[in-house]
């Protein structure tokens, strides 16, 4: 269990990979704890512990199946991708993975981030984690941009995912839309501003965290103080 294992996911490792798409590598480690991601022209290098990566599958981590079942392992000495693979057992429901999503992007669609790389990419988090949840409540996860722009009926979707690190806030927010009418349904349009600051802060994980990164990013604005160089 000690050998480090390079997996290539994402786009690159299905074969729909745009022209300018990234290429998403994940090292599964025996470090006790993930690591920051490493991100140079064009290449993302993600690091994550073996044994966390298994207890995510073990839990029905969509993220852990989406590495599992679509990645290319580059390295693999003992197999640790087949056994990632085998670990996942599938969730009795993926609506709270789904309704964490859209709050996550509402949230990131209600005051103007303007080029905050951070909080831009945990709106786009927050619209796939929710079609993608959506969809795995009653199929098989698919991750393809294309398939999920079908299945959501969100038009422009694929395009929209293709430029993420580039859309502007304004086009975020006009998304953000898209995804209430098409999934509305799972989080009253009433849950907005502090109470659901309140409701992603109560669910934890990755969604708290975001909420967390948002009101880090007030205070950051509104702080009248020096900086040190």
């Amino acid at each position: 269990m000690s050998g480090e294992v390079l997996i290539l996911y994402g786009s690159r490792a299905r074969g729909d990979a745009g022209p300018n798409a990234d290429v998403d590598l994940m090292l599964a480690t025996g470090a006790p704890r993930p690591q920051s991601p490493v991100e140079c022209m064009g290449v993302s290098l993600h690091r994550y512990p073996r044994t966390w990566l298994l207890e995510r599958a073990g839990s029905g981590d969509l993220f852990a199946y989406h590495v599992g079942h679509e990645g290319v392992a580059l390295q693999d000495a003992d197999a640790f991708l087949l056994e990632l693979r085998a670990a996942f057992m599938r969730r009795p429901s993926y609506v709270a993975d789904a309704r964490n999503g859209l709050l996550v992007a509402r949230l990131l669609a209600e005051d103007d981030w303007g080029l905050d790389a951070g909080l831009r990419r945990r709106f786009f988090w927050g619209v796939r984690t929710c079609i993608i949840s959506r969809h795995a409540e009653h199929a098989r996860p698919v991750f393809a941009a294309r398939e999920l722009e079908r299945l959501s009926g969100i038009d422009g979707l694929a395009d929209a995912l293709a430029r993420r690190e580039i859309m502007t806030f304004q086009e975020c927010r006009a998304l953000g839309k898209s995804l209430e009418a098409a999934v509305g349904d799972l989080a009253p349009a009433s849950i907005t501003g502090e109470v659901l600051r309140s409701a992603l802060a109560a669910a934890g994980g990755f969604p708290a965290e975001c909420a967390l990164a948002l009101e880090r990013r007030r205070w950051e604005d509104g702080a009248d103080g020096a900086t040190y160089a």
